[in-house]
């Protein structure tokens, strides 16, 4: 039992040192200026149909066809693109429609639905001709726009998986070798335990992936007022988000 807890603690402490020698090169050469560049383009989108799992590999694919291969790869930057809007309408399920339908006309979907908003999810490459889109339904009262760079947070998650994976096949082959029950369970017990952690690494990575490849934006809309209300009728609806109709009123 002790032989393989000692076994058991010095593969640790190797893959450890591995893990920490390879995120002291990925400072050096992957998180550096001249690797990634100084742009930031916009992420890839996912194809209808594809899998969320495979959303990883489908960004490398992706990476990997502008301007050949690795060397395109090394300048392209994972960014998360999120919007949220505050809009002023006359007519809210109107305007809940038109944001839905900007959101389908570029391959997006929403994600969620109230009675005074919309959360949706579209290709990233789309996602600022989905924001003018949305800004035309109304009176834009607030908007928010954010860029978040998660490369070397992705980076790091793919450095460490692979260092757990790599571990998991010691143990696998330490299992093979165990003398006794008592070791056996030690084994497996570790083994449970690293594949948990695997199992967690791996969610992240899709969550990022899925991020990046499909940007959000939450259209929040409140009614600024009603037709009945209206004592100036205009020939064009989107004529009463200018505030024509107040400024008239002085006349």
């Amino acid at each position: 039992m002790r032989r393989i807890s000692v076994l058991i603690s010095l593969l640790g402490l190797l893959i450890s040192a591995f893990g920490c020698s390879s995120v002291s090169k990925l400072e050096q050469a992957e998180y550096s200026p001249k690797r990634f560049g100084a742009e930031t383009p916009s992420a890839p989108s996912l194809p209808t149909g594809e899998k969320e799992d495979s959303m990883i590999n489908f960004l490398r694919n992706e990476n990997g066809k502008e301007g050949g291969g690795e060397k395109a790869a090394e300048t392209k930057r994972l960014i998360i693109y999120t919007a949220t809007f505050s809009i002023g309408v006359y007519e809210i399920d109107s305007a809940v429609d038109r944001a839905k339908k900007s959101a389908e006309e570029v391959g997006g979907y929403v994600q969620e639905e109230g009675d005074n908003y919309v959360v949706l999810r579209v290709p990233a490459k789309s996602f600022w001709e989905t924001v003018e889109k949305i800004r035309a339904i109304g009176r834009v009262i607030e908007k928010r726009v954010k860029a978040q760079d998660v490369t070397e947070e992705y980076l790091d998650l793919e450095l460490r998986l692979k260092a757990k994976k790599e571990y998991l096949a010691a143990l696998k082959e330490l299992l093979s070798k165990a003398q006794n029950t008592e070791e056996i369970l030690e084994v497996q017990r570790q083994i449970g335990a690293v594949i948990e952690e695997i199992e967690s690494l791996e969610g992240r990575l899709r969550y990022l992936a899925s991020k990046v490849a499909y940007s959000t934006i939450l259209a929040r809309f409140q009614l600024e007022y009603t037709r009945g209300e209206r004592k100036l009728h205009l020939p064009f609806e989107w004529l009463y988000t200018l505030g024509i109709e107040n400024l008239l009123k002085k006349f």
